[in-house]
């Protein structure tokens, strides 16, 4: 059964997928500015929509949500 923040994990995968495809390493890492765009735009999303189902109502995802979340 597939939870009701499947469209969300979705587009978050799809993101993910084209960063880590578009990504070019910093000539001179660390770059701190762009980590902490990934962690806030990227990393952060991911996290707020786990925290989201677990908040409440405990929201289960099934095995294909939770590997692409």
């Amino acid at each position: 059964m597939t939870s009701s923040y499947r469209d969300r994990i979705e587009t978050l995968a799809t993101e993910a997928r084209a960063a880590r495809e578009a990504f070019d390493p910093p000539a001179d890492p660390p770059d701190e500015e762009r980590a902490m765009r990934y962690l806030r735009e990227g990393f952060g999303e991911a996290v707020a929509v786990y925290v989201d189902a677990r908040s409440g109502e405990w929201e289960r995802f099934d095995a294909g949500e939770f590997a692409r979340l």
